[in-house]
C-alpha cells in the first residue's frame, strides 16, 4: 500500500464556504456604471474599439481556453458571465448581472495606502460567477504599477484582493478577480509590512512581480571551488550569469542585485576552505572583487546544510565577508536552514544577525516536517533573545517528490504530468465493438492502496502517494494555496519579509505571487483550500462510454480507475485523465483501436509532452477546503477553471466545471 500523506497536524483555521453556482457560460459581455447608479449604456464598441465612452468604470471580459492535447497546461483567464440588464433610468442583473453603484467619498485609509479610485459597490445575482477581468476608471490616472491592487471595505479596515495593472495609458486598472467581494477600489501601497527579495538561477530573468515589487534579487553566480596545491582560486563563476537581470548600477535600476554564491550539503569545496585560514581569506577576497566586476548591489551567501564541526569557521567567514564588504557599501544576506531539531542548529544565529542585513531561512524539502522544525526553530531562536524582524522566509516554488531515492524537486507541471499517467488494462487480445476496457490513473488508482490527489493537513499543502516496483513515492505539490499558508507562519513569527527562491519567469512554476504580495501589503494572507472535487480525477473519451465516473469536477469518483466501453463503431478513440491541484488542469491521453474481430493492437502510448502558450493566471486565492473525498456542494471562491474539449468539428466547448458564486 502506497505511503499516505499525513492527514493530521495542526488544524488551520476554517476556511470559508461560498455558496455553489452553476457552471459558468462562456460568453463574454461588458457592462458599464453611469454616474452614481450601475446604469448600462444602451450602445458601444468592444474593448479597445474606440466606442467606450467616457462614462465607463468597470468593464468585465471573458476569453476562453481550450484543453491542450495530449498534454496540455490550462491556466485559465475569467471568463465573464455577466449581461447587460435594464435600460432607461436604472440597472438590474441580468442572468450572471451585476450592478456596480460609486460611494460618494472613500473610507479613510490607513498610513501605507492610498486611494487612486472610487469605491464601487458591487451587487450580484445568485447566478453570478466568476473568475473575472474587471476595469475600473481611475481618479488619479498612473501608469507606474508598482504595489497596485483591488481592495475591499469591511467598515472597519481594508483587505487585498488582487494585483492590477494600469490600462488605456494609465487611466484606468485592471485585474483579475475570482469571487466578488461585496466592494472595490484600487489602491496603491506606499509603503510595505514586510521586505520582499528573490533568488533566481544565473542568466535567468526574474518574474515581472519581482521586478515590480521585489527590493533585492540574488542571482545564484558562482560555487566554491577546490583549490589546487598551487592554486588558491576558490569561487568557480558562471559566464554570463547576470545577462537576465542586469546589474544595481544600471542606469534607473531600482533593484538591487546581489551575487550569489551557493553550495549544497556536504561540499567537499567548503570543507577545504573552512579546514584553511588562508582559503577564508583568500574566499573572501575573490567574493568580493566578484560581486564588484558584477556592479552587485550585494552578496548572498547560499551554503546550505553547513556541518556542525564548520559552525565557527562560517561565523568567522561571514564576519570578515561583512567588514569588507560594509567598506564599499555593499549588503550582505546569508543563508540559513533548517535543523531537525533546534539544539542541533549548526549556524550561530546571534552571531549571524549582527553580521549580516539578513538572514534568509531555508525549510525543509520534506514537508511532512516543514511546520514542526520551523516553528521549534523560530522559537527556540526568539526565546535566545534573536530578532525575527531581520529573519525572512523563503519561498519555495518548485514541489517536491519524495522516493526510495530521497527528495526531489520538481516542478508544478511535471508533478500533475507524473499524477496523470494513464493506462488501459488489456487482457487478452484487442478491443472488440462495445466491450469493456479498463483504464486508470496508475499513480492516482486508489483501488491499489494509492492515496489520489488530497489536501495534506500537515504539509498545507495538496498531495499524492504511490507505489511501484521502486518502492514508495510521495509528491507535495506547491502553489498559491500552500504558499499562502507558509506566508502566515512567518506573519505569526513576526519574520521580517520573505524571499522566493525559483522566482524566474516560468510557466511551469506555480504563480505564488498574489499571496506573497498580500503578505507585503498587509502582512496577512487569506488561509484558504482547493476547491475538492477540483482534486478528484476527470475522465473524458472522444467515442464509447465512461463508466465508473460521475461528473467532471462536481464530486463524482475519486478512485483513478474506469471503464471505457468501445463503442460500436471501428476507428481509434482517445481516453483522457485531467488532473488538477485546484490552480492548474493537466491531461494525458491514451488512444485505443476498436476493431469489429477485437484483434490485438498495441495502444498507442501518450505522446511526449507539449507546451501550451503562455497564459495569465487567475489571481488570488480558490476556494474552501478541499477533503479527501471532496463532496459536490463546495464551491471554489477563484479557481482557474478547464473548459471542455472541442468537439471532433472544431466546434465550441461545453461547459466547464463549477464556477464561484459570487458574495
Amino acid at each position: 500500500m502506497a505511503e499516505r500523506p499525513s492527514d493530521r497536524g495542526p488544524a488551520p483555521e476554517r476556511p470559508r464556504r461560498p455558496d455553489r453556482g452553476e457552471p459558468p457560460i462562456f460568453a463574454p459581455v461588458i457592462f458599464e456604471d453611469d454616474e452614481d447608479v450601475g446604469r448600462f449604456r444602451g450602445a458601444g464598441g468592444p474593448p479597445g474599439s474606440g466606442d467606450e465612452g467616457d462614462t465607463q468604470l468597470i468593464r468585465v471580459l471573458g476569453v476562453i481556453v481550450l484543453l491542450g492535447i495530449v498534454i496540455a497546461i490550462l491556466v485559465l483567464p475569467p471568463i465573464s458571465i455577466l449581461d447587460r440588464g435594464g435600460g432607461g433610468g436604472g440597472a438590474g442583473p441580468d442572468q450572471g448581472g451585476i450592478i456596480p453603484r460609486a460611494r460618494d467619498s472613500v473610507p479613510e485609509t490607513p498610513e501605507g495606502l492610498v486611494a487612486l479610485s472610487r469605491l464601487y459597490d458591487l451587487e450580484a445575482s445568485p447566478d453570478a460567477q466568476g473568475p473575472w477581468t474587471l476595469t475600473v476608471k481611475l481618479t488619479e490616472p498612473t501608469e507606474d504599477g508598482r504595489n497596485l491592487a483591488f481592495y475591499s471595505h469591511d467598515g472597519e479596515r481594508w483587505s487585498r484582493v488582487a494585483s492590477v495593472t494600469p490600462v488605456e495609458e494609465g487611466s484606468s486598472a485592471q485585474g483579475d478577480i475570482d469571487a466578488l467581494p461585496p466592494n472595490l477600489a484600487v489602491l496603491r501601497a506606499t509603503q510595505t509590512a514586510r521586505t520582499f527579495a528573490a533568488i533566481v538561477p544565473a542568466g535567468q530573468a526574474p518574474a515581472d512581480a519581482v521586478a515590480s515589487s521585489a527590493t533585492a534579487v540574488s542571482v545564484l553566480a558562482a560555487v566554491p571551488a577546490l583549490a589546487g596545491e598551487e592554486e588558491t582560486t576558490t569561487l568557480q563563476v558562471t559566464q554570463d550569469a547576470f545577462s537576465g537581470v542586469g546589474s544595481s548600477t544600471a542606469a534607473g535600476s531600482e533593484l538591487s542585485v546581489y551575487f550569489g554564491v551557493t553550495a549544497g550539503p556536504g561540499d567537499e569545496a567548503l570543507g577545504q576552505i573552512f579546514a584553511s585560514d588562508d582559503l577564508v581569506s583568500a574566499h573572501v577576497d575573490e567574493i568580493v572583487q566578484a560581486a564588484r566586476s558584477a556592479g552587485a548591489g550585494g552578496v548572498h551567501i547560499d551554503y546550505q546544510g553547513i556541518a556542525a564541526e564548520q559552525r565557527a569557521a562560517f561565523t568567522g567567514f561571514i564576519e570578515a565577508l561583512s567588514a569588507r564588504l560594509s567598506e564599499d557599501d555593499l549588503q550582505l544576506a546569508v543563508t540559513v536552514t533548517t535543523p531537525a531539531a533546534p539544539n542541533v542548529d549548526a549556524y550561530e544565529w546571534s552571531e549571524l544577525v549582527n553580521a549580516a542585513d539578513a538572514l534568509w531561512l531555508r525549510a525543509p524539502v520534506d514537508a511532512s516536517t516543514y511546520y514542526n522544525q520551523v516553528e521549534a526553530l523560530l522559537t527556540a531562536r526568539r526565546d535566545d533573545g534573536v530578532d525575527l524582524g531581520k529573519v525572512s522566509l523563503v519561498l519555495e516554488r518548485q514541489s517536491h517528490h519524495r522516493g526510495p531515492d530521497g527528495i526531489q524537486q520538481l516542478p508544478l507541471r511535471d508533478a500533475l504530468v507524473r499524477a496523470s499517467t494513464v493506462n488501459a488494462r488489456l487482457e487478452g487480445g484487442g478491443v472488440g465493438l462495445g466491450e469493456p476496457v479498463t483504464v486508470s490513473g496508475v499513480n492516482i488508482d486508489s483501488e491499489v492502496g494509492n492515496s489520489g490527489l488530497l489536501w495534506d493537513d500537515q504539509a498545507r499543502a495538496v498531495a499524492y502517494s504511490y507505489t511501484d516496483q521502486s518502492g514508495p513515492h510521495t509528491v507535495w505539490i506547491e502553489n498559491r494555496y500552500s504558499a499562502a499558508f507558509r506566508l502566515d507562519l512567518a506573519a505569526r513569527f513576526g519574520l521580517g519579509g520573505v524571499v522566493v527562491a525559483d522566482a524566474q519567469a516560468d510557466e511551469a512554476l506555480p504563480d505564488v505571487w498574489s499571496p506573497v504580495l498580500s503578505y507585503l501589503e498587509v502582512g496577512s494572507v487569506e488561509l484558504l483550500q482547493p476547491y475538492g472535487p477540483y482534486l478528484a480525477p476527470c475522465w473524458r473519451t472522444t467515442g464509447g462510454t465512461i463508466e465508473g465516473a460521475g461528473a467532471c469536477w462536481e464530486g463524482g469518483s475519486d478512485t483513478g480507475v474506469i471503464v471505457w466501453r468501445a463503442p460500436e463503431e471501428e476507428g481509434v478513440y482517445d481516453v483522457t485523465l485531467v488532473v488538477s491541484d485546484g490552480t492548474v488542469f493537466v491531461g494525458q491521453q491514451f488512444a485505443l483501436r476498436v476493431t469489429a474481430d477485437g484483434e490485438q493492437v498495441e495502444p498507442t502510448p501518450p505522446a511526449e509532452e507539449t507546451a501550451p502558450p503562455a497564459t495569465d493566471t487567475p489571481v488570488d486565492e480558490a476556494t474552501p477546503e478541499a477533503t479527501d473525498e471532496p463532496e459536490a456542494t463546495e464551491e471554489p471562491q477563484a479557481t482557474e477553471e478547464p473548459t471542455e474539449e472541442p468537439d471532433d468539428d472544431g466546434g465550441a466547448p461545453g461547459d466547464g466545471p463549477p464556477g464561484p458564486a459570487g458574495n
